[in-house]
């Protein structure tokens, strides 16, 4: 409880003071507000063991602290889903993205809205109706299927992912190959100048164009083109207005800024005689790598500690279908879904392993607090 409160907290106030948030940081600070409130939560079972241990009954009261808390938990495993869609879109459609910054709110609100669905059926055979064998089955129905619907999410889009940034890093190889291969012509083996081949090419295509008179331009026409030149703005200036106004990806990567398709974005290999476009694609490429194996090994994370959770609502689902299984079977199972709650706290770990950039977030937030 106190780990998962410090760790989410800290997330939260890496997050949160960030000016222009994008769907990635709104996404990671839902999951860190759903495992901030499952953590706080953990208020039940202590309340649960202390009853216990003094031989008295829980109040009822904590019966409803134990909903919000199962809401949350059941939101989380949600939004994971939706963590591996944001990361399809912003990888694999940095140019028709279906997310933006409304659209990831409307994803974390909307996972809260299927958690408390899934939980309709549970919640009346736990608190009102807990003789009602059908509800008891519906409800675990709803639960394997979320769970079963996660792990498709999680395989499809985190696949697409790794095979555009695999066809990516060819494609940056094969540009470089080429690069250097212009260059190494260009010079020569003797070290021969680029400016002699540049000037003889040159000869030989004025020799074969037909002369043209061009008259020289007068003082008049001078001001004229020089004014006309002053009030036009600049092309540079333009494209940096239009990055300016383009929206990030992820918290540690930038999508093509450009207005126009990147031709590294989708598979071809960049044109040449541009280093610095190919160099900023790179660094964006680079890191959308690190962006998607941080979340994808959260991703992995949720799946291994929910995983006994699962194995236990299988096992409870075919005990109540009228399978032969033994009692002593179902109460280990119920003592290892514990592990759920691992998932809850480890989060701020992934993150401040994977990402040295939200390590330096870390340390200016603590230092702020002086912690």
């Amino acid at each position: 409880m106190l780990l998962g409160l410090f760790g989410n907290s800290l997330i939260l106030g890496v997050y949160w003071p960030k000016p222009n948030k994008t769907s990635t940081n709104i996404l990671i600070m839902g999951l860190a507000g759903m495992d901030l409130t499952v953590c706080m939560m953990r208020v039940h079972n202590l309340a649960v063991f202390i009853s216990f241990l003094a031989n008295k009954e829980t109040p009822f009261a904590f019966q409803y602290i134990r909903l919000v808390s199962m809401v949350s938990l059941f939101a989380s495993a949600v939004l994971t889903g939706f963590i591996a869609v944001d990361r399809y879109d912003c990888v694999c459609r940095p140019y028709n993205r279906w997310l933006n910054r409304f659209g990831a709110k409307l994803l974390v609100l909307g996972s809260y809205g299927l958690a408390i669905i899934l939980l309709i059926p549970l919640v009346f055979s736990t608190l009102w109706m807990p003789d009602s064998n059908a509800l008891r089955k519906a409800g675990l129905v709803c639960q394997l299927v979320l769970y079963i619907v996660v792990i498709v999410f999680i395989c499809i889009f985190y696949g697409k992912v790794y095979i555009t940034i695999r066809n990516h890093v060819k494609v940056n190889v094969l540009s470089r190959h080429l690069v250097e291969n212009d260059r190494l012509t260009a010079v020569g083996p003797l070290g021969d100048s680029r400016s002699r081949n540049v000037s003889s090419i040159a000869g030989n295509v004025s020799s074969l164009m037909p002369s043209t008179k061009v008259k020289p331009l007068d003082k008049v026409q001078h001001k004229s083109m020089t004014k006309a030149t002053q009030n036009t703005p600049s092309t540079s200036r333009k494209s940096e207005s239009l990055r300016s106004e383009s929206l990030t990806c992820s918290d540690t990567s930038m999508a093509p800024t450009d207005g126009k398709v990147n031709a590294t974005a989708i598979g071809r290999p960049p044109v040449r005689g541009n280093p610095n476009q190919d160099r900023r694609s790179g660094t964006e490429m680079s890191l959308q790598r690190k962006t998607t194996r941080m979340l994808f090994i959260t991703s992995i994370v949720f799946l291994l500690t929910w995983f006994p959770y699962w194995l236990y609502v299988a096992v409870l689902l075919a005990k109540l279908d009228g399978a032969d299984i033994s009692e002593n079977v179902i109460t280990i199972l119920w003592y290892c879904t514990l592990t759920t709650y691992i998932n809850n706290v480890v989060n701020p770990l992934i993150y401040g392993v994977a990402n040295r950039r939200f390590r330096k977030d870390c340390q200016v937030v603590l230092r702020k607090m002086k912690i």
